[in-house]
């Protein structure tokens, strides 16, 4: 990851709001180890209840894990001054995080 994707990650993090406690191993291996790699290149940052993936072109995944012990994810465009949601999804269950993950990545799909 580089520079403008760590000073763009801050600002991302300050934006969501706070949910629950993540145990960031448990949710790799929900989302899966090839999911990861697909999403994002296995690169990724954990802070408190959230990981960001950094997709590509300026558009990164947030997965948080919110008071239900559900998962919120979202796809965020950002540039040099902010960072926008595109799309959300709200409680989403273990079970299919991992396909709304890699869906969410899939950016050309949304927008």
């Amino acid at each position: 990851m580089n520079i403008a994707q760590a000073i763009t990650a801050n600002r991302i993090f300050d934006e969501l709001p706070a949910g629950g406690s993540m145990d960031e191993g448990q949710l790799l291996n929900q989302i899966g180890a090839m999911n990861v790699l697909a999403i994002s290149g296995g690169r990724r940052i954990t802070k408190d209840s959230t990981t960001l993936f950094p997709v590509s072109n300026g558009y990164f995944v947030t997965v948080t894990i919110n008071n239900w012990d559900l998962y919120d994810v979202k796809l965020f465009k950002a540039n040099k001054n902010k960072a926008a949601v595109v799309m959300d999804w709200d409680n989403i269950g273990a079970e299919i995080i991992h396909e709304v993950a890699y869906q969410a990545s899939c950016f050309n799909n949304w927008v």
